[in-house]
């Protein structure tokens, strides 16, 4: 997974390749070059945002490298932040043409359930592949396109994988040590912090509607939240979650989203009476509204032409 903004893409294995063709001789192994090699680029130059100071250092770094062994090479320019280039603008044909193919072939499918294990990909049981299918585009273009996005905004690399232990491999003790670790940037660390931190401190009704395996935004962000609520005293009082058990981000239906709004209302207490239910929902969706609503005590009325939220004043 690409974790930054690409600015500049240097094709090791292409140039490898096309060097191995041309029959070049290919040194024999040093430990200690070897050694020295990781010791600048992870120890020396550290942390590379792609984008960054370092990340050009790492880059002319092993084109030095790559020309003392007597290697011609070539770097490919690119700008991921600009619509018209980069990987972003590609996208969505690139993962349909290139990527989905490959991620659902169907001799990699040992591989896909490992990766959904270790990734904790959001599924429905009853409909695995498919599902698989929505949460593997989602979760990929949010590392191609959104990572880069937030990452502009927010003057750096804004996650931190380096403590963090993968589970749900074959193997995940390998898995762990060959991960690659990467540590947020300060400077991103500091946004987020700042601008973007939520206090749970609330001086209006907040009603959270969220599926239980939400692929694009988790769930676990709701108890997150309930945390910060208790906290500053908020929680019941003008926070309350409402959990979907269902598939998909924001996959809600009729009578689950009439709910929480009328239940918005009637926390801030200006809810009078919901009427008309009958003209809006199907008698499925009119039975869940109503098991709901007498559950919290809402006032509802069926009879009407059209649905209404009679507000007091």
């Amino acid at each position: 997974m690409d974790r930054r903004r690409v600015t500049r893409v240097l094709l090791l294995p292409v140039i490898c390749a096309w060097a191995a063709a041309c029959g070049r001789p290919v040194p024999r192994f040093s430990t200690e070059n070897a050694r020295a090699h990781v010791e600048m680029l992870g120890g020396t130059i550290g942390s590379r945002p792609i984008g960054s100071v370092q990340n050009a250092r790492a880059r002319q770094y092993i084109v030095d490298q790559l020309r003392l062994y007597g290697f011609e090479v070539r770097v490919q320019e690119t700008d991921a932040r600009r619509p018209d280039l980069g990987l972003t603008a590609i996208w969505s044909d690139y993962y349909t043409n290139t990527v989905e193919p490959i991620v659902f072939q169907s001799s990699n499918r040992h591989l896909l359930d490992q990766w959904v294990r270790a990734a904790k990909l959001p599924f429905d049981a009853d409909n695995y592949l498919d599902t698989v299918r929505v949460s593997a585009r989602d979760v990929l273009r949010y590392s191609v396109v959104n990572v880069n996005d937030a990452a502009a905004t927010l003057g750096g690399f804004p996650f931190d994988n380096r403590s963090r232990w993968y589970t749900g491999s074959d193997n995940d003790l390998l898995l762990n040590i060959f991960v690659q670790r990467v540590g947020a940037d300060p400077a991103a660390v500091t946004a987020m912090q700042t601008a973007y931190r939520t206090t749970g401190v609330l001086q209006r009704p907040l009603i959270t509607l969220h599926t239980l395996r939400d692929q694009q935004v988790p769930y676990v962000h709701e108890p997150l939240y309930t945390l910060k609520t208790i906290a500053s005293g908020a929680w019941l009082t003008r926070h309350l979650n409402i959990p979907i058990d269902r598939f998909e981000h924001c996959n809600f239906t009729q009578d689950e989203a009439l709910f929480a709004f009328a239940v918005m209302l009637f926390y801030d207490s200006v809810l009078g009476e919901v009427s008309g239910t009958a003209s809006a929902l199907s008698t499925a969706e009119l039975d869940a509204f109503e098991r709901r609503a007498r559950a919290v005590g809402l006032p509802v009325r069926r009879a009407g032409e059209r649905l209404h939220f009679a507000l007091t004043p």
